[in-house]
């Protein structure tokens, strides 16, 4: 019988990955959830005898627990995976082989997700210092993408994409594409693109909310001349940024952050290096500071826009943006959040090489990204402040 081949979408850079192994500075064996399946929790304890085995993992409790998620790892004090080597190797598989690993352990950082019947992507986690590193190397070109037939999709975690409005089905692929398309205009300097895309999703939330798919091709033909050239100048010029707000609202969503595991290490050095304090009713920050790091930063990293540009495109690809929050609006509130929390991360962090900045940033992914700490943070945020202008993402953007 033959293998049943699927057509799939995938960044050129998803086969060019290969794991660093011991090489790696932050492995993905440490500081967050290993969950485990109900089928992989049984054949492990009934392979494996011995009593570190009988230790490593926790069931779930009976209520919390689902298919996917039925035990979790117990991780030691210092928050790694017991069975990980000093040589940063895993030790299970050096005892017992690869076939014995969870498909957690297997697949990370590979991603896949089903659009529709015909269609599947491929992507990769930015939770990987790999991964930003091939995002690093392809930033003069820019992210491309490519079409291919492949099987043994069964073997990954399907995750598959339902937009609230049943009328973006048929255009999912297409406007994806756009919003990719947006995003690599040079013409523009990258905030202004994100820019850009805001006023095409803001566009496009009136066709959601007015339930008129009818009006999708014609959105689209509109929006695909913007994908080059730079008409919108003089548009966008009238959106001003603010370096105060632009700072409070990153520093808010910080600190929010402090406690997730991913970020103790990490967090406070990064306060430290902005003078950023917690205080009873209030927080501060000290923005003359941030400002001599920001200059420090642009030195130091000339064309960071192409490597961000190619961080902030495989965003977008893995998220299946704008599908990804209850509206087309709210997925492009979550995004721009991020955005502006990348870039302030990135500053504050006073990488003085590309190696510490993807040190920054890969545990920043981790942390927004595969957990739920950040988008509930974010969302309780926007709904308290005027998130429903594009002049407010503009602060966001430009700060």
């Amino acid at each position: 019988m033959p293998i049943k081949k699927f057509p799939t979408v995938m960044p050129t850079i998803y086969d060019k990955f290969q794991c660093k192994g011991g090489a790696c500075r932050n492995t993905c064996c440490q500081q967050w959830e290993i969950n485990i399946t109900r089928g992989e929790y049984n054949k492990l304890r009934h392979r494996i005898k011995d009593e570190k085995m009988q230790s490593l993992f926790h069931r779930v409790p009976r209520k919390e627990a689902m298919e996917d998620r039925y035990a979790l790892v117990e991780l030691n004090e210092e928050g790694y995976c017991p069975y990980l080597t000093d040589s940063k190797m895993c030790g299970l598989q050096l005892e017992h082989g690869y076939p014995i690993l969870p498909n957690i352990c297997k697949l990370f950082p590979r991603i896949y997700k089903q659009i529709n019947h015909e269609l599947h992507v491929f992507s990769l986690d930015t939770g990987c210092e790999r991964t930003l590193e091939l995002l690093w190397e392809e930033a003069e070109n820019g992210l491309r993408f490519t079409s291919d037939m492949r099987d043994n999709l069964g073997l990954l975690n399907r995750d598959s994409v339902a937009p609230e409005f049943a009328g973006f089905s048929d255009y999912i692929s297409d406007i994806q594409n756009l919003c990719i398309w947006l995003l690599q205009n040079r013409d523009y300097s990258l905030s202004d693109r994100m820019l850009i895309l805001g006023l095409a999703m803001r566009e496009l939330q009136e066709i959601e909310d007015a339930q008129a798919a009818e009006r999708i091709p014609e959105w689209f033909v509109k929006w695909q001349a913007h994908t080059k050239g730079s008409v919108l100048a003089e548009t966008l010029s009238q959106l001003e940024g603010n370096r105060q707000w632009f700072l409070m609202n990153n520093s808010k969503l910080l600190l929010g952050l402090r406690a997730v595991p991913s970020m103790k290490k990490f967090y406070p050095s990064l306060a430290e290096h902005i003078d950023l304090v917690r205080q009873p009713e209030s927080f501060s920050c000290n923005a003359d500071k941030y400002h001599a790091l920001d200059t420090q930063f642009a030195q130091q990293f000339p064309n960071i826009d192409h490597f961000f540009e190619n961080y902030m495109v495989l965003t977008l690809f893995r998220l299946i943006f704008p599908f990804n929050q209850a509206s087309v609006w709210q997925s492009y509130l979550y995004l721009c959040s991020f955005y502006s929390l990348v870039r302030f991360v990135a500053v504050a962090a006073a990488p003085h090489s590309i190696e510490e900045l993807i040190d920054a940033l890969s545990i920043l992914s981790r942390t927004c990204l595969n957990m739920n700490y950040f988008s509930n943070f974010t969302a309780e945020q926007l709904d308290s402040s005027d998130s429903s202008s594009l002049a407010h993402m503009a602060i966001l953007l430009r700060g």
